[in-house]
């Protein structure tokens, strides 16, 4: 397999926020050559983390991956739901869009809820950057008038949030993430959150929404499974570090 200039790319914000060269390796699959020719792709560039996300059932590449230094750090879960049957909004619990002064408590539980996710298996971030990382996307996206973000409240302050992009050329909305506060966790607050986020997308125009989920977190896997989602891909988070 030849790898192209565009089968790699710099990850500009990545870098920015960790402070070190990131990168991605765009490849379907791995072998013995390309994985030599993206060694010297990030070598040349300073590249100090490399992304790599691949089919996770492909063992030839997860063979490759591991004779040259790629860690698994994820097994990462799409799914999808085709928005029939979503059920109209539950009145004893309403989600709300966010406002500015929800940023507080949002950032708070943002930099608490996310700990199953990629960057907290790798040791090569630092574990309060990546608290950091989730506070800072829920602060985007409130500030993002173009996406979406549904809030549970309880007793005036949000103990529940989740962010969707909105729709893309296919007509596909997509959850970001999700999170709830895990002393309000068991009180169905998850599963209205996204019951709302379907609906939103609904409203918009979508003809399926889609998440990803960490194949480690079983009980968020089954709550989106009994909600009528289904997974439609398995792919397994490499990442690879140069210079250490």
């Amino acid at each position: 397999m030849t790898v192209t200039l565009a089968s790699c790319e710099l990850l500009d914000w990545d870098s920015e926020f960790f402070g070190v060269p990131v990168a991605r390796a765009n490849v379907p699959a791995l072998d013995r050559d390309s994985a030599a020719e993206i060694d010297g792709w990030c070598m040349e560039r300073g590249v100090r983390c490399l992304y790599l996300l691949l089919d996770a059932d492909d063992e030839d590449s997860a063979a490759a991956a591991d004779a040259h230094g790629y860690r698994l750090v994820d097994v990462r879960l799409t799914l999808r739901h085709d928005l029939d049957g979503v059920p109209e909004a539950d009145p004893e619990a309403p989600i709300r869009q966010a406002e500015p002064r929800d940023l507080g408590a949002l950032r708070e539980l943002a930099a608490r809820s996310h700990r199953d996710s990629r960057f907290y298996h790798d040791h090569g971030f630092p574990r309060e950057r990546c608290d950091s990382l989730y506070a800072t996307w829920i602060d985007d996206a409130v500030r993002d008038p173009d996406r979406w973000v549904g809030v549970r409240e309880v007793a005036g302050t949000a103990v529940g949030y989740e962010v969707v992009r909105p729709l893309d050329a296919a007509r596909i909305a997509m959850m970001e993430i999700l999170a709830v506060d895990e002393s309000h966790r068991r009180e169905g607050i998850g599963r209205n959150l996204l019951w709302a986020g379907l609906r939103w997308g609904r409203s918009c125009g979508a003809i399926a929404v889609e998440t990803a989920t960490q194949e480690r977190s079983r009980v968020s896997f089954e709550t989106h499974l009994a909600l009528g989602f289904a997974c439609t891909r398995r792919e397994a988070w490499r990442h690879k570090w140069f210079g250490r």
